[in-house]
C-alpha cells in the first residue's frame, strides 16, 4: 500500500547498509504509489566478496531461517597461513588486529583522507586520519569516497525517480584502494595510505617503492603480478577483494 518516505528514512537505511562488510552498493529507489505514499525498492546484485557480515556476524539462509555461521579464529588464521606453532605472523596483526593495539604498536597502519578546494593542497575542505586493521581502513576509505565524491543525477524516461551515477565506478575505486593497502611497504614506520580528492582528479597513494625491478613504465605494460606482501595478498584474494595472486596484469 506504500507509506510516507522521508529523507530521514533513507538515511536510516543507508546507516544500516554501512554495517555490512565488505561494503555493498545497492540501488535504492522511492517508487510513487499514490498521493503521499511510496514504496522503497532496494536492488542488491550478487557480490564477489563473499562472505558478507552484518554488525560483525555472518549469516546463512536455510529455508525460511537465518542461522549464524560459526567460526573459530585460530582455525581461520591457520587456514590463511597466518599462524605457525601458535604464533601469529605480523601480517595477521595488520589484517585483523584490534585498533587500540595497532595505534600503540603499529602506527603505520594508518589511513589519511583529504578533500581539497581547487587543484592543489593550498586549502582543504576535509582532512582526517584513521588507524586500524586493513579491513577497517578499507571500509573507512570507501565510506569517505561515497560521502565526498559528487553524484551525477539524470532523468530516465518512464521512471518517477531520477537515476544517480557516481563520478567513478565503485568497483574501480575498491580495486585501487585494495591494491594500495595490499602492496604497500608496512616496514616504514611513518607510512600510510592516502586518499586525496581535488576538483580535477582523485589520488590514491601508499608508502613504499617499486620492487622486483618494476618501473612506472613497466607498470603500464603486461607484467607478472609479484605481491610485496604475499600473505596479505592471499587473504585479500580469498576474500574476493583482489584478483588471482600471481596472475599477469595488463
Amino acid at each position: 500500500m506504500g507509506q510516507q518516505v522521508s529523507d530521514r528514512t533513507l538515511e536510516e537505511i543507508v546507516q544500516e547498509i554501512q554495517q555490512i562488510e565488505p561494503s555493498i552498493f545497492p540501488q535504492i529507489d522511492r517508487i510513487h504509489i499514490k498521493q503521499g505514499q511510496r514504496v522503497i525498492s532496494l536492488v542488491v546484485s550478487a557480490g564477489p566478496n563473499r562472505p558478507y557480515s552484518y554488525r560483525g556476524q555472518a549469516w546463512k539462509r536455510v529455508g525460511n531461517t537465518s542461522l549464524k555461521m560459526s567460526r573459530d579464529p585460530l582455525e581461520l588464521l591457520r587456514g590463511f597461513g597466518l599462524l605457525r606453532n601458535n604464533q601469529l605472523f605480523r601480517a595477521a596483526v595488520v589484517l585483523f588486529g584490534r585498533q587500540e593495539r595497532l595505534e600503540a604498536e603499529y602506527p603505520q597502519c594508518l589511513l589519511r583522507v583529504a578533500k581539497f578546494k581547487g587543484t592543489d593542497k593550498t586549502e582543504f575542505i576535509d582532512n582526517r586520519q584513521f588507524s586500524g586493521n586493513v579491513f577497517r581502513l578499507l571500509n573507512l576509505a570507501e565510506q569517505f569516497l561515497r560521502e565526498s565524491l559528487p553524484i551525477a543525477g539524470r532523468v530516465v524516461p518512464h521512471l518517477f525517480e531520477r537515476a544517480d551515477d557516481p563520478l567513478y565506478p565503485p568497483i574501480a575505486l575498491r580495486e585501487a584502494l585494495a591494491n594500495a593497502f595490499c602492496h604497500r611497504d608496512y616496514s616504514i614506520g611513518g607510512g600510510s595510505v592516502g586518499v586525496a580528492i581535488y576538483d580535477d582528479r582523485l589520488e590514491i597513494s601508499s608508502s613504499g617503492t617499486l620492487h622486483f625491478g618494476l618501473t612506472p613504465q613497466k607498470l603500464l605494460e603486461p607484467h607478472e603480478s609479484l605481491p610485496w606482501n604475499p600473505m596479505m595478498a592471499r587473504v585479500f584474494h580469498r576474500r574476493g577483494i583482489i584478483r588471482i595472486v600471481g596472475a599477469r596484469n595488463h
